[in-house]
């Protein structure tokens, strides 16, 4: 299997080859593909690189960084569809390094987690939330924050949700919930069979976007539901109705969100103290920030991997 560069030397020579005889090197790409001489861009990379001494995976990174730079040689001699597949394909080996990078944490945090020692101010629990908030007291909640999975096979957990907050959730304790747009009509009314629409926050992604193929479109925020155990009445002090996400943080879970942005949530809706509860905890965000902020919080999650990321992630807070 190709890698991605590694070394300095690979990246040198990565950053050479861009200026370096840009235009021979995908018309030949080009003209073998064309012939049959290779069946695809990966082919050609690795015969290329073995006429030249070069690494194929660095020819074929040249290629799709110029498209990214806009250089309009790349799809003047291999056409649009060619570095559409090449940029496929590096996409491929860029996920499968992540995952054999997410594998290699895994086996880092079940270390860890074996001797994490839980201390008072946070619960980790892992299981179905459904089974798991049976345990749980009745208004005994001051703050429900989670993340559900977004695709729709999961959408009935929206209506699971409704009734546990509904039951678990201290008079005027609120329910924040990130959620897609796709499914957001469905989302509102599952939570609102039990719980008070409050009000809808934006939670902008800030220097990036995500292509919604299905709509063609490009988002740039994402919408955080706040739902309410109670009256609706005003807040105490004014608080904008958005939080900015500086960066993606996916280092411990693919759906992971910021850790700033949950701060925020947590500074403006509980106070020191307060116990809040995350039934999809993934990497333990909300209980970092929790614990950094003096509240007390209890996680859940389904996956015993997470439970171990959460637990190594907490004992270095």
């Amino acid at each position: 299997m190709n890698k991605c560069p590694e070394s300095m030397e690979e990246l040198n020579e990565l950053e050479s080859m861009i200026p370096m005889c840009r235009k021979e090197l995908y018309a030949q790409a080009a003209s073998r593909i064309e012939s049959g001489a290779a069946k695809n861009i990966s082919d050609a990379s690795r015969q290329i690189a073995e006429e030249t001494n070069r690494n194929p995976e660095s020819i074929r990174k040249a290629i799709t960084r110029a498209k990214t730079e806009k250089i309009g040689t790349v799809s003047q001699l291999l056409g649009d569809d060619l570095v559409n597949e090449v940029v496929k394909e590096t996409n491929e080996i860029k996920r499968e390094n992540q995952k054999q990078r997410k594998l290699e944490r895994d086996r880092e945090d079940a270390i860890l987690a074996a001797d994490y020692v839980e201390d008072s101010s946070t619960k980790i629990i892992q299981g179905d939330f459904r089974d798991v908030c049976k345990g749980i007291g009745d208004e005994s909640i001051d703050l429900i924050l989670t993340d559900l999975p977004y695709p729709r096979e999961y959408l009935p957990l929206w209506n699971n949700l409704s009734y546990i907050a509904a039951r678990v959730l201290k008079p005027d304790g609120f329910l924040i919930a990130y959620s897609g747009q796709y499914h957001l009509p469905y989302v509102i009314r599952a939570l609102s069979e039990r719980l008070n629409y409050f009000w809808t926050f934006a939670l902008y992604h800030k220097g990036r976007s995500q292509i919604v193929n299905n709509r063609n479109l490009m988002c740039k925020w994402k919408p955080i539901l706040i739902f309410r155990n109670g009256d609706n009445s005003r807040f105490d002090t004014t608080i904008p109705d958005y939080v900015v996400s500086e960066q993606p943080e996916k280092d411990d879970h693919e759906w992971q969100q910021g850790e700033s942005a949950i701060a925020e949530l947590i500074e403006y809706f509980t106070k020191p103290n307060d116990i809040i509860l995350d039934v999809c905890a993934g990497s333990g965000t909300t209980g970092a920030a929790a614990k950094k902020l003096k509240r007390r919080s209890i996680l859940i999650d389904i996956e015993e991997d997470n439970i171990a990321t959460i637990k190594r992630r907490l004992s270095n807070e």
